[in-house]
């Protein structure tokens, strides 16, 4: 839905569109078969899909996905940043990586 949104807003048509039958019927245009839009969203979601799969393969991403990005405690987490290490890292953005705290031992 993002995208169709992102869509919309690039090509100007948020005026042309003005009950739901319009959206409706510019969807479905735009999800054509054959399309350029059609195949770009494609992509697009086998690439989503791939990374939602990496997700639930690797037991030790703790991060979470907002609108498709890569978040840990309201901080964005690049698509090329490895798997959140263990349930103490923290994501250093001057550095770009994980930094995993210490856990103290009780006494």
């Amino acid at each position: 839905m993002e995208i169709f949104k992102q869509h919309i807003v690039l090509y100007d048509k948020g005026d042309d569109l003005l009950n739901m039958k319009q959206v409706r019927q510019y969807f479905a245009n735009f999800v054509s078969a054959g399309k350029p839009t059609s195949t770009a969203l494609r992509e697009k979601l086998l690439k989503l899909d791939a990374a939602r799969k990496t997700c639930e393969i690797n037991p030790y991403r703790f991060e979470k996905r907002i609108d498709g990005k890569r978040t840990y405690m309201g901080n964005l987490i690049p698509d090329c940043a490895p798997p959140r290490p263990d349930d103490t890292a923290l994501w250093n953005n001057l550095t770009q990586q994980w930094v995993s705290i210490p856990q103290r031992k009780s006494s």
